[in-house]
């Protein structure tokens, strides 16, 4: 589905993380941690196409991410990002239906079977009851929970999400985490996401992608993760609650 070879990303020519090589394969859940202004969301929008890496190569099932057409990215992945949403008049319906417009052709009108997927996508994210309201009147969690919508009536085979449980409560963090979790499963599509909710990533990661404070890249299932050096020196803290 997505992977990377001798990767270095950064900005203005500051190297943040080198060497990267990894890759994200149908069925997977995978959680890149570590500490604040470590790189992951330098990382994170550098495979999703939004920043440029500094050298190496993505690429998305099989081809070279430079080579798709900004079409054919909107149909492969679908990115979920923690930006205040600026679009007030429309309503949550009208949100989630944009997740369909990269499939819809030159006419922009949605299909019997798009409107089906956006009515899909709202009831699997439990936004029903906020989907004819505007945005204007919703809260930072509300809009959350539209964005993640709009991405999963995208229908794509890959999700890119950058903290997309943080403004949810933790009834919705660990609701959404189990979605994914079954969603990757059941549909064998592929998950990246941010998170600095460990104890949800640990009980439901497919593996860790964890940047160190000094930089360093490892690539583990939780439970080998969370026994490895490079985990004692990032989180210790973690050892104080278990």
């Amino acid at each position: 589905m997505l992977h990377t070879q001798n990767l270095v990303v950064g900005h203005a020519k500051k190297v943040l993380l080198s060497d990267i090589n990894v890759q994200m394969k149908r069925g997977d859940l995978i959680c890149l941690i570590g500490p604040n202004g470590a790189g992951k969301s330098t990382l994170l929008k550098t495979l999703a196409g939004i920043l440029q890496p500094i050298s190496g190569n993505i690429h998305w099932m099989g081809e070279e991410l430079r080579d798709i057409t900004p079409q054919q990215k909107a149909q492969r992945l679908a990115l979920i990002l923690t930006n205040r949403i600026e679009a007030g008049y429309l309503t949550g319906r009208e949100l989630v239906a944009l997740g369909r417009y990269p499939f819809t052709g030159w006419s922009g009108k949605l299909s019997t079977n798009d409107k089906e997927e956006v009515e899909n996508a709202i009831l699997a994210t439990g936004a029903t009851h906020i989907a004819d309201r505007r945005l204007m009147e919703l809260s930072d969690g509300e809009r959350q929970r539209l964005m993640i919508a709009r991405a999963l009536a995208q229908q794509t085979p890959m999700i890119l999400a950058d903290e997309p449980t943080a403004f949810l409560d933790f009834t919705g963090k660990a609701a959404l985490f189990k979605w994914m979790r079954n969603w990757t499963q059941q549909q064998e599509k592929a998950v990246l996401l941010t998170t600095h909710d460990l104890h949800l990533a640990y009980a439901f990661a497919d593996r860790f992608w964890l940047i160190t404070p000094n930089g360093a890249f490892s690539d583990l299932p939780p439970k080998q993760m969370v026994l490895s050096e490079a985990w004692k020196s990032t989180f210790p803290e973690w050892e104080a609650i278990h």
